[in-house]
């Protein structure tokens, strides 16, 4: 891959290419974008038009009515009509020998460090083409609104430029897009590709890509594999959350999701229609050889298709501690928020050694777990001696019980109690269920769903031969 030492290089290098042509429409933090290009020298040969519609109702006549201002929709209502524009009025004079584009951003900066921008671009990737469009979603860390600016006029420059030198790298172009910008001024959480010349694209995929090379620390996707932007996914909404390796996903991962999610509604009197569930996976739960990419994506791709099969939004993290994923989930929503752990897994958070790292050691940690709403219900596990752990038996360290039991009296803990009985007697882990599959072993299927069974049979899924 080329490289370029800054970003008026990089803004250089597109308004040098004699085919590259368009127009730039940006509302909300100044033209920033389009600035750079300006700045590069030989603007000429790449802008048709550059504007900024600041006063809503100019922004409604040019674009229409919305209800918000910074949000996808109307970044699509800005490139359908800047687009639009562009081939209407110059498609017959130079069509032939140029590869069109509309790139529009709609941005609020924040002094609190919670601004955010949405930006995207559509382009053809060689004269007469059909259109293709990336859109990206960027978190403002910084608390100064002008340094908010000059991240949102960097991110512009790089996906202007990935659009068109590194289409038919993406995981290059999603890598390029923190070129010259340190991640913790910013997060790129949502990345959406469209077109003819993505049409082979994995979604999913990039959610994985966006983790993986520290754009941002969560991403999401829905059943029908469509990344989502999790503030908006997320907002407002009572969450419920199941973390686990799913590899693959079982009967007792099945149960947990459901009976905690009764047990949920039941205790907040909420309708199930307005829980967002979700099945979480944490880069630490993916393969151990972080070098071999390849089969880290298969096995997340695997993962993912058969949780998607059982209806659930899919979160990919770099959370490794619950205390962060709930700090993260509380940022977004005001509401409810459970969590469903196995009831060994619950007695290791009382393991004060994983909070060396941190000052307060584990009251910091359970003050930022426990914030808000949030609730952890246990799901029953049997020993191998037959006993039954529950979240009342569970036997923490004689010096944190007076907290666990704080924690189960002020309802911040519960014992699922809606559960399958015969489920706590399968002593196979998923790992075991795993190796069950490569050595053959049709026991495995006694194990997991039988719409997971027959998806794991038809689609060979981790390395499953007949």
């Amino acid at each position: 891959m080329e490289s370029l030492n800054s970003i008026t290089e990089k803004a250089l290098k597109v308004n040098l290419d004699p085919a590259i042509y368009g127009t730039f429409a940006e509302i909300g933090a100044g033209q920033e974008v389009v600035r750079h290009f300006f700045h590069a020298g030989s603007a000429s040969r790449t802008i048709a038009k550059s504007m900024s519609a600041y006063d809503k109702s100019f922004s409604d006549d040019i674009y229409g009515k919305e209800g918000r201002y910074v949000c996808e929709s109307r970044l699509q209502r800005m490139l359908s009509k800047e687009y639009d524009l562009l081939i209407k009025r110059l498609d017959e004079a130079r069509g032939n020998e140029t590869q069109f584009f509309a790139y529009a951003n709609t941005v609020a900066t924040d002094s609190t460090g919670a601004g955010h921008a949405w930006m995207g671009i559509s382009f053809q990737d060689h004269p007469k083409s059909e259109v293709n469009q990336i859109i990206i979603h960027v978190r403002l860390f910084d608390t100064d609104r002008i340094t908010q600016q000059e991240v949102v006029g960097v991110a512009g420059v790089n996906l202007v430029h990935g659009a068109f030198f590194l289409n038919q790298a993406p995981v290059d172009l999603i890598q390029s897009l923190s070129d010259f910008m340190t991640n913790k001024r910013f997060d790129i959480d949502m990345i959406r590709f469209s077109g003819p010349l993505f049409k082979t694209i994995d979604h999913r995929e990039s959610c994985l890509h966006l983790v993986r090379k520290g754009l941002t620390n969560a991403a999401l996707f829905g059943p029908d594999g469509q990344t989502l932007q999790p503030a908006e996914e997320i907002y407002h909404k009572n969450i419920l959350v199941l973390r686990g390796s799913f590899r693959p996903v079982t009967k007792v991962n099945v149960d947990m999701m459901t009976s905690s999610l009764k047990q949920f509604c039941r205790d907040y009197s909420l309708d199930p229609n307005e829980v967002v569930t979700i099945a979480e996976i944490s880069l630490q739960n993916l393969l151990a050889d972080k070098n071999d990419e390849q089969n880290e994506t298969k096995d997340f791709l695997d993962r993912a298709t058969l949780l998607q099969q059982l209806g659930h939004r899919v979160m990919i993290s770099n959370y490794p501690e619950f205390y962060l994923l709930s700090s993260f989930l509380n940022k977004l929503t005001n509401g409810y928020i459970g969590m469903v752990i196995g009831t060994p897994r619950l007695k290791d958070l009382f393991e004060e050694h994983y909070y060396s790292k941190i000052d307060g050691g584990i009251l910091e940690a359970f003050g930022r777990l426990f914030r808000n709403k949030l609730h952890f219900y246990a799901y029953p596990w049997m020993d191998p001696d037959g006993k039954l752990l529950t979240a009342y038996n569970l036997g923490v360290d004689r010096k944190l019980d007076g907290l666990y039991r704080f924690l189960l009296d002020n309802n911040r803990i519960s014992a699922l109690d809606n559960y399958a009985p015969e489920l706590t007697r399968l002593r196979l882990t998923t790992q075991d269920v795993l190796e069950c599959i490569k050595n053959k072993d049709d026991v495995w299927m006694n194990y997991v769903p039988e719409q997971v069974a027959d998806q794991i049979k038809s689609l060979k899924l981790f390395g499953y031969e007949s």
